[in-house]
């Protein structure tokens, strides 16, 4: 009964580890490019990506931060330097899993989709 018990736990527990961990898609569009990213991150932590290339260069960081409730507080810091231009936007958003949100920043935006 105990190998049983054993089996189950071990394959049950990558479902609930998934449930603990919060999956960002992230389309950042400037002008006519759009670049792709994501992100996965768990209770109370924050995740970065940066990429620079010879057009554009890109910086995201987000944090997820109890809310007390079961929708999600992200901190949202990003910018972009693309064409001359050169974007930088904090915000605070409280989300849903399975919704998205655009924080515009001119002329660049960042879509988040929270999964």
């Amino acid at each position: 009964m105990l190998k049983v018990i054993s089996i189950l736990a071990i394959l049950v527990a990558p479902a609930f580890a998934d449930d603990k961990t919060t999956k960002l898609g992230l389309t950042l569009t400037s002008g006519k490019d759009q670049r792709h990213y994501t992100l996965q991150l768990a209770d109370d932590a924050c995740g970065s990506i940066s990429s620079q290339g010879p057009e554009a260069s890109d910086e995201i960081k987000i944090c997820q931060r109890p809310d007390g409730s079961t929708d999600l507080r992200l901190e949202v810091e990003w910018s972009t330097h693309h064409d001359g231009h050169h974007i930088k936007n904090r915000s605070t958003v409280i989300a849903s899993r399975g919704k998205s949100f655009e924080l515009d920043g001119g002329s660049a935006k960042l879509n988040v989709s929270v999964q």
